[in-house]
C-alpha cells in the first residue's frame, strides 16, 4: 500500500518542477520528471512512515534520511550533467529532469 503515497510524492514533485521552470512550451507537461521521482522517494516514505505506521514525525523523519541523502546527490549530478550537455552540446534537458537553467 506504499505505492499511494509515493504517487502523492510524485505529483507534489510535479507540480514543484512547474514553479520551477514554468510552462513555456508543450513540451513541459509530459508526465515523466526526474524532480517528481525523487520527491516521490522522500515525501512518499515520509508520509508512508508517519501515517501507515504510525510514527512520530522526527523517527519518520530521521527513517527517511535514507532517501534523502541518494536524493540529494542525484540531484546536484543531474544538474550537472544539464548544465553540461546545455552548454556544451546544446542539449536542454530542462523539460525532464523538472530543474531550471542554472
Amino acid at each position: 500500500m506504499r505505492y499511494k503515497y509515493l504517487m502523492t510524492g510524485y505529483i507534489i514533485g510535479y507540480f514543484i518542477s512547474f514553479t520551477a521552470t514554468g510552462i513555456p512550451q508543450w513540451k513541459y507537461l509530459i508526465p515523466v520528471k526526474i524532480i517528481g521521482f525523487l520527491f516521490a522517494f522522500t515525501i512518499g516514505n515520509l508520509l508512508y512512515y508517519i501515517i501507515e505506521e504510525k510514527e512520530h514525525f522526527y523517527v519518520g523523519a530521521f527513517r527517511t534520511m535514507k532517501y534523502v541523502i541518494p536524493a540529494l546527490v542525484l540531484l546536484i549530478v543531474l544538474l550537472e550533467i544539464q548544465t553540461f550537455l546545455f552548454e556544451v552540446k546544446g542539449v536542454d534537458i530542462e523539460f525532464i529532469s523538472g530543474l531550471p537553467k542554472s
